[in-house]
């Protein structure tokens, strides 16, 4: 693209981040082992007693030894021997150390942000205020280019594959060269794992700062495997934690922000909150040292929004404010300092302007995808529509509640589906996959697709894994649809497959068993999985749903065309799912029969 990131106009915390000789490292690591033996086990406490170390010059074992009698009166051989040994463990896995920030500020200690740690008696506790000031490492972070870091507040587990925000990132990123600019990126977010993944797939360097801890090594590595994949291995990663349980989650993820805000040079704010914990950490790096920031135009500002209001308003000589329908760059170059001006200046022309301009000028303005679109466009007037127009003359007739039937219905699915990863879950997204939203009805297409019910045992005591079934018709939905606060979702949602009842009786459904813990030790283990702990209150009794289970995975393709039909609520959600497959079972919407 024409704009080149420079560091030339900006304070480069990255400079100033460098990696502890082995000696302190070793120092360093040995008082962490001590620290956590004392029962600190990290946060600013622990980081305060790193400053405090550093700052005195300890490098040698008798240096360390000295210094954690003092500090520490609780030190004895034993307690010494212990956390040398600790020590030269974590050298052995790799375990490296990096000091940051203005360390003459301090009187040597490192680290830019303040933290309450305040009174007390632990020596640790009284001399520096800086926290964290060391990062904990693992790989190499030492990459010779400017860093970007994106931000996005939280959002609703359920994302759409056309939110403004997802569109943004993607078309952003195209607009980007790999050998001009890394991603300082993290995980543990949805929106931090497609930045990253969006950022591996293109060919672009990162470091990853974790919201949690180093130790221990298998777990990073385990999260970094679920989102990268294969080349997990190769990305190297800093955190402020040496230990699990070193903070609460809360405050890690905040910690975690605050390092990305401070290490990057660049910024990409998508959709901020206001008053939040993420909107304040860039009010601070921005009133400190300011970065570069590239905000999404907030348009109608709402409350998942109105931070990028706030910082376009607050910190206008630093921000380039970003429009979907004609992305550009709003400086006053009158109010800019010369080498702003130079970089505003190159910032004119950028190529994925007009990339984004056309890209919004192709979605379908119907409500549905793209690809839906598509789909929906090259089968008008074909054989799919005349289809759709013969399904309900198949269907039983007589009683409309179908007492013969029941009903296993779908939900929106937030995450992965059952048997897909979370990298092809964020993959999809990124590509706008138009069934990426996981919608009800998108579950429903993806069951046809795969012409198999998948069984599963989230909501069954014990390994076993069962389809739940109703008999309950999408009529009487009302009767049964509760919304699950744990879960974010609706107990049920007017999509799915009815079967009848004497075929799912015969590959082995049976009623759910209702009852309170004595009724589960009475069932015996061959039909545990029936069970579903109700009790007498209404919001703990579920024998409103009157469930059936079937164990294990129903593949569609052993139901005749009589034994089932596949139901969706409007004409409309028929249209779309039939743009998508061609089921062999009958397709009803319920709103259209009389």
């Amino acid at each position: 693209m024409d704009f080149r990131f420079s560091k030339s106009a900006i304070y480069d915390l990255r400079s100033k981040m460098v990696r502890l000789d082995d000696r302190t490292a070793y120092c360093v690591l040995a008082a962490c082992a001590l620290m956590k033996k004392c029962g600190i086990t990290g946060g600013a406490e622990q980081h305060c007693g790193i400053n405090r170390l550093l700052g005195a010059g300890v490098r040698t074992d008798s240096d360390l030894r000295s210094w954690l009698c003092a500090s520490f009166p609780a030190m004895n051989a034993s307690l010494w021997d212990n956390c040398r040994k600790q020590a030269d463990e974590f050298v052995e896995k790799g375990v490296k150390l990096f000091t940051w920030g203005d360390r003459s500020a301090s009187g040597g200690a490192g680290g830019v942000f303040l933290a309450a740690a305040e009174g007390g008696g632990n020596p640790g506790r009284r001399s520096h205020r800086h926290c964290p000031g060391v990062l904990f490492g693992k790989g190499d972070p030492q990459i010779d280019l400017p860093l970007l870091a994106v931000f996005n507040s939280r959002k609703p587990r359920l994302v759409s594959p056309d939110s403004n925000w997802l569109k943004a990132l993607s078309i952003f990123f195209e607009g980007l060269d790999p050998g001009e600019i890394a991603l300082a990126g993290s995980t543990g977010t949805l929106s931090y794992d497609l930045a990253s993944t969006l950022a591996q797939r293109s060919g672009f360097a990162q470091i990853l700062v974790a919201p949690f801890a180093l130790i221990p090594l298998n777990h990073a590595d385990r999260e970094l495997l679920k989102t990268y994949g294969e080349g997990a291995s190769g990305i190297p990663i800093l955190s402020c934690m040496l230990y699990a349980g070193s903070c609460s989650t809360k405050q890690a993820a905040v910690c975690r922000d605050r390092i990305l805000a401070a290490l990057a040079n660049f910024h990409l704010v998508l959709e901020i909150r206001s008053g939040g914990n993420l909107l304040a950490a860039l009010e601070e790096i921005q009133g400190q040292s300011p970065r570069h920031q590239f905000v999404l135009d907030p348009g109608n500002i709402n409350s998942s929004n109105a931070g990028n209001y706030t910082l376009l308003t607050k910190f206008p000589e630093h921000t380039h404010r970003l429009k979907l329908d004609a992305v550009h760059a709003e400086k006053d170059e009158g109010r800019l300092s010369r080498g702003d001006a130079e970089h505003a200046e190159k910032c004119k022309g950028w190529r994925f302007y007009s990339k984004l301009e056309t890209e919004n000028s192709k979605l379908p303005q119907d409500g549905l995808s793209r690809g839906d679109a598509e789909h929906a466009e090259k089968c008008k007037g074909g054989h799919v529509y005349s289809k759709l127009k013969t399904d309900n003359s198949k269907l039983p007739q007589g009683n409309s509640k179908l007492p013969n039937f029941l009903f296993h219905y779908t939900r929106a699915c937030a995450g992965p589906w059952p048997g897909e990863t979370y990298r092809q879950y964020l993959m999809n997204l990124l590509d706008r996959h138009p069934l990426s939203g996981h919608s009800a009805l998108e579950t429903l297409i993806r069951i046809i697709e795969e012409a198999r019910i998948r069984g599963a045992s989230l909501m069954v005591r014990g390994r076993e894994s069962v389809i739940s079934w109703s008999s309950h018709p999408p009529q009487d939905l009302f009767l049964m649809r509760k919304w699950n606060r744990a879960l974010i979702r609706w107990t049920v949602e007017p999509y799915g497959i009815a079967v009848r009842r004497d075929v799912l009786r015969s590959l082995g459904a049976k009623p759910a068993i209702y009852g309170g813990e004595q009724t589960y030790g009475r069932i015996s283990e061959a039909e545990k999985y029936r069970f579903q702990l109700s009790r007498s209150t209404p919001s703990s009794s579920w024998r409103h749903e009157r469930e059936w289970r079937l164990p294990g995975d129903l593949v569609l393709s052993r139901l005749k065309p009589g034994d089932g039909f596949v139901f969706v609520k409007t004409e409309e959600e028929k249209a779309k799912l039939c743009s998508h497959v061609e089921p062999e079972l009958s397709i009803v919407a319920f709103d259209a029969l009389p």
